[in-house]
């Protein structure tokens, strides 16, 4: 879920004018936005919870404009989670996941497991059928890479249920629906190799 609003600082004028230099640099300098959030987050302790996980989720736009390291991202997207978990759950799993993603790109699967399992299932998840089977896929990809072959099986069983009814994921449903057969092969000592997407 993507947040364009700007903080509503109220009384903290310094704040909201670091928040509006941000904000006119977003697009074309997001390098010196995010520096700007940062300072506006460090300056505007006092502000409404509300109004600092808008900020929060602002400096993750800003760190993935610019190209930021994986890991920066990453540790933005949890960051930003932390401020909206009281707030809003879709919210601050949407974040979670992003962090998730990235982890699991990076190969980092044990820490990518771990935020997977408290997203999915998606009851908060703000994503279509389709984007959650994605996130079953790489989550299992995940476990698999663990070794927790009949987890990972799970995972990418519900994945296919997800995209079961859907003509236009017949090909992500056929994916997935192999995946969790060759991995149900490994708890008895089926095939060695898998070669995750």
């Amino acid at each position: 879920m993507h947040h364009n609003a700007r903080a509503d600082p109220g009384g903290h004028t310094g704040v909201a004018g670091i928040v509006e230099q941000a904000v006119a640099v977003l697009r074309t300098d997001p390098a010196r936005a995010e520096l700007l959030l940062r300072q506006a987050l460090s300056r505007g302790a006092g502000l409404p919870a509300t109004d600092l996980a808008r900020l929060s989720s602002l400096v993750v736009t800003a760190v993935a404009a610019r190209g930021g390291p994986d890991r920066e991202l990453a540790d933005a997207a949890l960051a930003a989670a932390l401020r909206w978990e009281a707030i809003s759950p879709p919210d601050a799993a949407h974040h979670r996941a992003l962090a998730a993603r990235i982890l699991h790109r990076q190969g980092q699967h044990a820490a990518a497991a771990d935020l997977f399992a408290t997203v999915l299932p998606a009851r908060d998840l703000p994503y279509r059928p389709p984007e959650i089977a994605l996130l079953h896929e790489q989550y299992g990809w995940s476990l698999r890479a663990l070794g927790r072959y009949t987890d990972a099986a799970g995972q990418f069983e519900a994945g296919a249920g997800l995209v079961a009814d859907g003509a236009e994921y017949r090909e992500l449903h056929a994916d997935l629906s192999a995946d969790a057969r060759t991995a149900r092969l490994f708890t008895t000592g089926g095939p060695s190799t898998m070669n995750p997407r």
